[in-house]
Parts: C-alpha cells; sequence; structure tokens
C-alpha cells in the first residue's frame, strides 16, 4: 500500500494534481468502450450493407448517385438524345427503356420526336448536326445495324444497382434487356439477386416468372405469379385507389389469365379476368375478353 503511495506522490511530483485526473479519464473511457462496442456491432450488423465500402463512404447519398446512373443507361440507350433541364421533359416523365420493356406503366406526353422544338434560326440548325438531335432507339435504330446492342445500357444498370441495391426497376428493367438480348440465364441470376435485397417485391416475383415461362417451366411460373399475387395483396389492399400500383396487377392477373386458358382451366382463366375487372380504368375491354373466353374465342393479348 506504500509502494502505491510512494509512486502516486512520485506521479504528482512530476506531473502534477491533474495527471490522477487524467488516468481516471481514461479508466472510464475504457469502461464505456467495452460497453459501447457490443451495441455498435450489432447495429453494423443488422446493416445489410454494413459491409460494402460504397455504402459506408457515399452513406444514403448513394440512392441520387443510383439514380443518376439509372437515367444515363436511359440516355445511351436514346444515343445520347435526351432533354436537358432546359428542355420540355413531358415526353421523358417515365424512361423509354422501362416503359418499353413493359415494367412501368407510362406517364409520357407531348412530342418526343420534337422536345427540342423548331429551329431558331440557321445557326441553331446547323448547330444540331453536331450533338444526338434525331430521337432513336439503341438496338431498334442503330444505324451501324449493331446486333444485340442494348446490352451496352446494362453496365450503367448494374452499377445503379450496386449503389442501390432498393431500386426495383433497375432490375425488372436490365431483366427484359438481358432477355431480349438471349441473355435468359444471366437475367434471371441478376433478378435473384435482385430478390435477395427485396424479399418482398411484387414486380422481381413478376419478371422471375415470366423468366421461367420463357423457359418453358410453365408450373414454376404459376407459382411465382400466384406469389407475386398475394404479395399484391398483402401490401396493397387498404390503400387508396390512387396509391396502389394497379399496373403490376393488371400485369399478374392477366399473365395468369392466358395460363390458366393455355392449360384449358376456362373457369379458373375468367376468375383471374373477373378479379382484374374492378382494377382497370377500362372496363369494357376486360368484359369483352370474358365474353370472349365464354364464347370459346381465344383470349387477345392487350
Amino acid at each position: 500500500m506504500n509502494a502505491n503511495n510512494s509512486v502516486l506522490d512520485a506521479a504528482e511530483s512530476v506531473f502534477g494534481r491533474p495527471w490522477i485526473h487524467i488516468v481516471m479519464l481514461f479508466g472510464l473511457a475504457f469502461i464505456l468502450s467495452t460497453l459501447i462496442h457490443p451495441e455498435i456491432s450489432a447495429f453494423h450488423a443488422r446493416r445489410p450493407d454494413s459491409g460494402d465500402p460504397l455504402a459506408s463512404i457515399l452513406g444514403d447519398g448513394r440512392k441520387l448517385f443510383a439514380n443518376h446512373f439509372y437515367v444515363k443507361a436511359d440516355v445511351y440507350f436514346h444515343s445520347g438524345y435526351y432533354p436537358t433541364i432546359f428542355d420540355n421533359r413531358e415526353s421523358h416523365q417515365t424512361a423509354h427503356m422501362a416503359e418499353d420493356a413493359g415494367v412501368a406503366e407510362g406517364k409520357n406526353t407531348g412530342d418526343e420526336e420534337h422536345f427540342l422544338g423548331k429551329s431558331s434560326d440557321w445557326i441553331d440548325a446547323h448547330s444540331r448536326k453536331h450533338f444526338p438531335s434525331v430521337h432513336t432507339h439503341l438496338g431498334e435504330d442503330s444505324p451501324d445495324g449493331r446486333k444485340n446492342a442494348e446490352r451496352e445500357i446494362l453496365p450503367w444498370l448494374k452499377f445503379s444497382a450496386k449503389l442501390d441495391p432498393n431500386k426495383i426497376e433497375t432490375y425488372t428493367v436490365a431483366a427484359y434487356w438481358l432477355r431480349r438480348t438471349g441473355a435468359d440465364g444471366e437475367a434471371e441470376a441478376f433478378l435473384r439477386e435482385g430478390l435477395r435485397a427485396n424479399p418482398d417485391s411484387v414486380e422481381i416475383l413478376f419478371e422471375l416468372g415470366r423468366c421461367r415461362y420463357d423457359a418453358k417451366d410453365v408450373e414454376h411460373a404459376r407459382n411465382l405469379w400466384a406469389l407475386a399475387w398475394r404479395r399484391w395483396q398483402q401490401q396493397e389492399v387498404g390503400k387508396p385507389a390512387e396509391q396502389q400500383n394497379r399496373f403490376i396487377a393488371a400485369a399478374i392477373l392477366m399473365h395468369l389469365a392466358r395460363l390458366e386458358h393455355a392449360a384449358g382451366d376456362i373457369n379458373q382463366c375468367i376468375r383471374c379476368l373477373e378479379t382484374l375487372l374492378p382494377l382497370k380504368q377500362n372496363p369494357d375491354e376486360i368484359l369483352k375478353r370474358i365474353a370472349d373466353v365464354k364464347a370459346g374465342l381465344p383470349l387477345t393479348a392487350e
């Protein structure tokens, strides 16, 4: 005990009385660290992106970058022909690569061919020869006739998904264009990656069903579409009509109806169409399809 006191006395003589306060503070800091560290570790373990360096560096701001790269993919899809913030953007409210893929409800209005407006003079007209000023879609209108040129938008979409794994449309758009270029296996793998990050996504389940249907795995497709419909009901029923995602609901029920019609189960086909009836703005189309099915006619496509 005397030895300890002599050590403290010696410390005081060298460092003064505040030295003891510093030792006490270090001791308190050590105790707090042992209490807080397990809680911090548990918090990081609960975060799905805790091991992602991009998430650590960018934080929630990475979603802004993800959207930027998603838009860049649509710009590339148009070979660079795209409205700026100074142009009329009514015809590009919905990304064309998503609208053309049938994975998003189109909200575009106006003239997408002439959002630049008329040339103000001959100088303006001449300047348009030096930047993309003609509306084209990659693949369909590629001037050099490149086959499967749509694949060139995929790096943008994959990087967007890396930055924001919860942006559902990134996976469904990419999967459609992968299937369009013959990469069915790659499309399904990318969708399953999206499903791991978004296990309750109705849209991803629906697209996976399309992949399985294209692969002639009809029973698996039926199960995926039925699961997608149950998920839709769990998530959307009870919401105001204007807030419900009726676009994907109509797609699911229509695909199920066609599948049951092809299988010869006319009653189940009609049940799917009748469920779809109150979800459509124009019910006359569905009523006609129901009448056709009852009359033994083919179920026409939308």
